[in-house]
């Protein structure tokens, strides 16, 4: 084995080495940067659905305001263009998720949002119209004289009474939306229902309507002759009763669409929030699942990095092994050497190698290539 593919073989070793260990730190260097890179992206998901989605879907259910809606359908899309930047797996658990809160969010979410504001708009002007009507109905009451007038008085108070209960049990109602409290809204209603027929049930009191009194005293002034019928006046209260009834008979109708309307929107928005669970169940699964991809690389990385030790062991042995089998040869040789150095060729030289090894090192040199008859080569030496 000539000693220039020895030196040669051990630079070879030692590049190799530097190489592959460089390569191997560049390449754990990127491996460990993508747990991190995928980390923040998750962590990025997370608050710009919190941030945005759905605090823009929570506030356009509160309010109906388009702007929020359209705000929550963007962000959802920039929400699944960033699930591109995931890995496919992680990517498949969210991505279904996501999609089936944007479908919602563009159709049923709208007609969730039609159905905000206040609810018991309805219901809360026909009590105020019924108010007003009681009112005029006391007025008309203070306008009359004698015992008829003091009638209305009783019952009128007994209709103002029921009316405020109606109010407190339609609250309740409406704002618990427990079924059970219906009854007590529909006996406050049927005892205010009950109290107007009383009232439709006592006498006029013949206080005439204004605008017709003032009509057929224009005729007269003109000379004109009026009719039976318009030349008497209708009493005022006729139409305050009339009024009245009307108000009490529409009212279950509309107490009926209201609570119909409010069950829509509480299912729509049930719906909603089951949707938006659904996103945050799906983004709370992904974080296991980033954990174990971060903590994959790493076993990936410490097993390449341990793979890479060894080899760099085992070459740091065979260049030990090389170099110690020189040493050994050139100690051996050494003593001889000398001796020929000195002038003597007549002592033989027992080297621990091959008669190749030797027989290619004694070329160099014209005494022992003289003496070469003398190199004893030891039969048990290594080849």
């Amino acid at each position: 084995m000539r000693l220039k593919f020895i030196t040669n073989l051990n630079t070879l070793l030692l590049v190799t080495v530097c190489v592959a260990l460089a390569a191997t730190l560049w390449w754990s260097q990127r491996a460990l940067e993508r747990p991190y890179q995928v980390m923040t992206q998750y962590l990025n998901l997370s608050q710009q659905f919190q941030s945005n989605a759905a605090t823009n879907i929570s506030a356009y259910l509160d309010s109906g305001d388009a702007l929020r809606h359209s705000a929550a359908l963007q962000s959802l899309s920039s929400l699944e263009q960033a699930l591109s930047e995931l890995p496919e797996q992680l990517a498949t658990n969210l991505r279904p998720s996501v999609l089936q809160l944007s479908a919602f969010t563009a159709n049923e979410l709208l007609a969730a949002g039609k159905l905000s504001g206040d609810p018991q708009g309805l219901l809360l002007q026909a009590e105020r119209e019924m108010d007003a009507a009681l009112e005029q109905l006391a007025q008309y009451a203070d306008t009359g004289q004698g015992s008829a007038a003091e009638s209305y008085r009783r019952p009128l108070f007994n209709a103002a009474r029921h009316l405020t209960r109606l109010a407190h049990a339609r609250d309740k109602l409406v704002r618990s939306g427990r079924g059970e409290l219906a009854g007590e809204v529909e006996r406050e209603l049927s005892a205010l229902n009950k109290q107007a027929q009383t009232l439709n049930d006592l006498p006029l009191l013949g206080v005439a309507d204004a605008s017709a009194s003032s009509t057929n005293a224009f005729a007269d002034l003109l000379g004109l002759d009026a009719s039976s019928e318009t030349s008497q006046a209708e009493d005022k209260g006729i139409a305050l009763k009339r009024d009245l009834s009307n108000l009490i008979s529409r009212y279950p109708a509309e107490l009926q669409r209201t609570r119909g309307l409010i069950e829509q929107r509480s299912t729509l928005a049930s719906s909603t929030r089951e949707q938006v669970d659904q996103v945050q169940q799906a983004l709370a699964a992904l974080e296991p699942l980033v954990r174990a991809e971060h903590g994959r690389i790493q076993t990936e990385v410490q097993l390449i990095l341990g793979l890479m030790i060894g080899l760099i062991l085992l070459i740091a042995l065979i260049i030990d092994t090389l170099q110690r089998r020189l040493t050994r040869v050139l100690s051996q040789l050494a003593p001889a050497l000398s001796t020929w150095a000195q002038g003597d060729f007549a002592a033989d030289i027992l080297a621990q190698s091959t008669a190749r090894l030797l027989g290619r090192s004694g070329r160099h040199h014209s005494p022992a290539r003289r003496a070469g008859s003398r190199l004893q080569p030891n039969p048990g030496g290594p080849e």
